[in-house]
């Protein structure tokens, strides 16, 4: 079987070379169509012993890949870019032993786009096959050879080799100009074939790139509109429509576009990442996580062992993900799991304080306080404010029996740990630490100071008019009840438990009053109400340490689209 590689170039000196290296064992035949090269690209094809062929440039890439085509005398068909380098695995099967082989007639090749920060997205694109009659390019930009080759009933099958592509690792302004001559080279299509679903789909990914994302909106929902022609269309163009819903922060729209992708074609990675994407900023971490799991498995693949059954699958900011590896991980209880992804955090992002604060946190989590302690200073070290740091340096201090450094974090930081449900637990916690240490005295002096610092707190007035009252200070214990039932209007407990210290002051019609508030028709049992006991939230005393409110690592997930 002879092998024709098929190219098309212009002006390609700097890389065209370092192409046909990677090619010239394996292609009995190169044709490369030149559009009008001014530099030396003519002169070093020439030394590969290339036929060159002129054709003039009509803004149609398509076209001038059919020319190519029209001059391979091989079986099979290679398609490169001057751009691209063919990457044949170490062992595997040669071009020529799938030419022979009689089990396909055409392969689908993963192609590695490189990006200019590092790392890489790909896509699937048809290069290798078979020169069946009436094979032809389609698409004045984004061509491709896949409608003809349906129209053939070729079999395709997903190629054992891949090819890595640099063209898109250049610098801003340079991509920007490739993205505008793919805009003008798209939107020409689309005047001419105002139905042409690829075209509008190409199109919404070109605007994506140059950041024009209403554009880009309406053209993808066009696509969707005309009614894709191939389940894969359909759902490329679902999982970036889900992206626009994410970048919306319209996650339940998200989430039922990639739902719907995944259902037609369930061997995708890119409807995955976008659901687990949803569903984690939609606080559903037991959902997610697996999800976001699989994507992050998927995207550390060797590229030629990744298995989809999508033509497009996108990247994601590794760290990023990461990130939300580690909060769903920690969120569902599996701190063992998000301590070794944020370690993947810190290896990528090693001046990251709010990295470090995580690992502190999931150190907490795991009973390591030594390294919670190394772990939040380096937070602190790198600038992380103290707000930021007050929740997982009270945890630190109660694991730690550390009580005058619990006293510091809560008289500071007060107003912030006592927002959520978790931070009253841990404030309780502290209370009834004091209490057992037989340290009534000094935790009524810190909760009146406490008091006067964060006045509008219920949960510190409640505390002290406990602590007042164990001790028999009942003038210090009606004033925080009776600023608490201001605070918390209408509350039973409250308005039973300050009745109670009217009884015991001897203000029964105060008491009376009170007790009609809450239809009570006598006196009796009151002093029960009056209480000596200070309740815990449930759950126990010690509660865990991820504090959504406060931890600091809940990032907004956002992925990452290219035009390719």
């Amino acid at each position: 079987m002879k092998i024709s590689l098929c190219m098309i170039v212009k002006d390609e000196q700097q890389l065209l070379a370092r192409c046909l290296d990677s090619v010239r064992h394996v292609v009995d035949e190169m044709v490369i169509v030149d559009t009008g090269s001014r530099d030396r690209t003519r002169e070093i094809a020439s030394s590969y012993g290339a036929r060159m062929v002129d054709f003039t440039w009509t803004n149609d890439f398509a076209a001038a890949r059919n020319v190519a085509l029209g001059h391979a005398s091989g079986d099979w068909i290679l398609c490169l870019d001057a751009d691209e380098l063919l990457k044949m695995p170490v062992g595997g099967s040669g071009l020529d032993q799938l030419a022979a082989a009689d089990e396909a007639d055409a392969y689908s090749v993963p192609i590695q786009n490189n990006k200019l920060e590092g790392g890489f997205e790909f896509h699937y694109a048809i290069r290798f096959f078979r020169k069946l009659p009436g094979i032809r390019f389609i698409g004045k930009v984004h061509e491709r050879v896949d409608e003809s080759l349906f129209h053939e009933q070729a079999r395709i099958r997903q190629a054992p080799f891949s090819i890595e592509h640099t063209g898109y690792a250049i610098p801003p302004e340079e991509m920007e100009e490739k993205l505008k001559r793919n805009a003008k080279l798209l939107q020409d299509q689309i005047e001419q074939d105002p139905g042409n679903c690829f075209a509008h789909y190409y199109l919404g990914l070109t605007w994506i790139g140059l950041k024009e994302f209403d554009k880009s909106f309406l053209h993808l929902r066009r696509a969707r509109q005309l009614g894709p022609a191939t389940i894969n269309l359909s759902c490329l163009i679902d999982n970036i429509l889900a992206y626009h819903y994410l970048d919306r922060e319209d996650y339940l729209t998200a989430a039922t576009i990639a739902r719907r992708s995944l259902r037609a074609l369930p061997e995708q990675n890119t409807a995955k990442l976008f659901l687990g994407i949803a569903l984690f900023n939609q606080g559903s971490h037991r959902e997610a996580l697996p999800l976001l799991r699989a994507a992050y498995q998927f995207l550390r693949l060797p590229i030629e062992s990744r298995r989809t059954q999508l033509s497009q699958e996108h990247s994601y900011n590794e760290a990023d993900l990461l990130w939300a590896l580690t909060r769903s991980a920690a969120e569902t209880g599996d701190y063992e799991g998000a301590f070794a992804y944020v370690q993947q955090v810190l290896r990528l992002r090693p001046g990251d304080a709010k990295a470090y604060l995580a690992k502190a946190l999931c150190c907490l989590s795991l009973d390591a306080t030594v390294e919670a302690r190394t772990a939040l200073a380096r937070a602190r070290h790198l600038g992380l404010p103290a707000r930021d740091l007050a929740w997982a340096a009270l945890q630190l201090a109660l694991k730690t029996g550390d009580l005058n450094a619990a006293s510091a974090v809560l008289m500071d930081h007060a107003d912030a740990l006592l927002e959520n449900d978790m931070g009253r637990q841990a404030f309780a916690t502290w209370v009834d630490r004091y209490v057992r240490a037989g340290k009534e005295d000094t935790l009524f002096k810190l909760l009146l100071q406490m008091n006067q610092q964060h006045s509008e707190s219920p949960a510190i007035l409640d505390a002290l008019a406990f602590t007042a009252i164990r001790q028999g200070r009942y003038l210090d214990a009606r004033r925080a009840l009776e600023r608490l039932s201001l605070l918390v209007p209408s509350q039973p407990d409250i308005m039973k438990r300050l009745a109670g210290i009217y009884l015991h002051l001897g203000q029964r019609e105060l008491a009376a009053r009170m007790l009609q508030k809450v239809r009570a028709a006598d006196l009796e049992g009151l002093g029960s109400a009056v209480g000596n006991s200070y309740p815990l939230p449930k759950g126990g005393t010690d509660g865990g340490p991820f504090n959504p409110a406060s931890s600091g690592i809940c990032r907004r997930a956002g992925p990452e689209v290219h035009d390719g």
